[in-house]
């Protein structure tokens, strides 16, 4: 039995309060997607609760206390300060971010990390290219799968482990595009300017020079201290750090950050790239060649082939059973729930799949239709270009006694024409 809380308080077993109708947990309302099924097994008891800032016990949690090493590529620099800054007006959560010192950060995570890229690799030495079965780790969703079936189960019990090391690993995929990727946060993470000023005494500080920054509720505000303070009787521990009185290095001074002019390209207008995708699909007819966003991270674009005409065929949603043909690589669309309003319209095309030459390898100018995979559908909002103008190329191959061989069709993909497909089709 899973006792879970509700919104209201109330614990019951899981699935909807019958008080307040809500599901405590992610995986208890219904309509999940595919993916998110296949997910459920291995967050089931360990997700994050459904509303942000709830703890297992009906309170919130309001302060992040985090430590890093101090990477100026990653950790300790201006544009993370920044970050730092707007945490709190954008997420409602206040972090303390504590660097060690040079060659202090080691911990239990960098061995244990070490033996995990250990094990895979050891795990691709034993790939044979003619066995049934490849052992090969091409993507990060890939990776995280062998982490999962290999790296997870426990060989020791808790009290076993005498407080070192760690316990259990968990791994998790966070996918750089597409359905539950994070690119809507990159944009937080502007350009700043190296220079830090006091607020008071409008003195400069370094960066490399500081060990502890806190958010205080401000943008492009911190509170920041040379030395972190952890001693019990301080007034640090109860998160006022402007009066810490263990010394002047740990006492903490406010500081202004100076953000630098964004001058990117800003970000499209909500929904238009999806407007402009759909009109694509709406004006398609039947051998129509487009170009369409894959949200995968081994394969940027594909050239599919419309089968039917939206004239006849509008777009719609797909079919609530509907289970897309396996496609290969790490490619998989969201049709969206079964249940869900708002389900993506699609249509449905065919693939083209790069030519093999005579040595066995895929061509990277020459693409014909893949019949060996059926017809699938697409969401409309995936597709970039439309009435792609491909050279068309008709090859008679070699007749056998059985008869005259078809006339086998290729479409001719120039480089220039790859460089444009691949810059429309790397949207975020």
């Amino acid at each position: 039995m899973v006792v879970r809380w509700y919104k209201c308080g109330r614990r019951g077993e899981g699935g909807e309060c019958d008080s307040c109708g809500s599901c405590r947990s992610y995986y208890d309302q219904g309509g999940l997607s595919e993916a998110e099924k296949a997910e459920k097994g291995y967050y089931e008891g360990r997700a994050a609760p459904k509303d942000k800032g709830e703890g297992v016990d009906g309170g919130t949690f309001k302060w992040i206390h985090s430590f890093s090493d101090g990477c100026a590529a990653q950790f300790k620099c201006a544009a993370f300060l920044l970050f730092l800054s707007l945490f709190f007006t954008r997420f409602l959560l206040k972090i303390t971010w504590n660097w060690f010192c040079s060659a202090h950060g080691k911990c239990d995570c960098d061995p244990e990390g070490g033996s995990f890229k250990h094990k895979a690799t050891a795990h691709e030495n034993k790939d044979d290219p003619n066995a049934a079965s490849r052992k090969t780790i091409r993507t990060p969703k890939a990776l995280t799968d062998f982490g999962r079936g290999s790296c997870s189960s426990t060989t020791q019990d808790f009290y076993s482990k005498n407080g070192g090391g760690v316990y259990r690993r968990f791994y998790h995929h966070v996918p750089m595009k597409g359905s539950g990727s994070i690119s809507r946060f990159r944009r937080l993470v502007r350009s700043c300017n190296s220079t830090l000023i006091e607020s008071q005494s409008r003195a400069k500080r370094l960066i490399s020079k500081l060990h502890r920054a806190i958010n205080n509720g401000y943008d492009h505000h911190l509170m920041v201290s040379e030395r972190p303070c952890y001693r019990t009787s301080c007034a640090c521990k109860g998160m006022n750090y402007l009066q810490c009185t263990t010394s002047t290095k740990t006492k903490c001074v406010q500081i202004e950050l100076d953000p630098a002019s964004d001058n990117r390209t800003p970000a499209p207008t909500s929904g238009a790239l999806a407007g402009a995708a759909y009109r694509i699909a709406e004006e398609a007819v039947e051998g129509e060649l487009m170009a369409m966003e894959t949200e995968s991270d081994e394969t940027v674009y594909w050239v599919v082939q419309a089968t039917k005409t939206s004239a006849t065929a509008a777009p719609a949603p797909a079919p609530a059973q509907y289970k897309c043909p396996k496609l290969g690589s790490d490619i998989a669309f969201d049709y969206g729930r079964p249940t869900a309003s708002n389900r993506p319209n699609c249509i449905e095309v065919k693939r083209l799949k790069p030519v093999t030459t005579r040595r066995g390898q895929d061509s990277v100018r020459l693409l014909e239709v893949d019949n060996k995979t059926p017809a699938f559908l697409v969401p409309t909002k995936l597709l970039r270009a439309g009435k792609l103008k491909l050279k068309k190329i008709e090859t008679q191959g070699r007749a056998s006694r059985s008869g005259p061989a078809a006339v086998r069709v290729q479409f001719e993909l120039t480089r220039e024409q790859r460089t444009e497909l691949e810059l429309q089709c790397r949207v975020y």
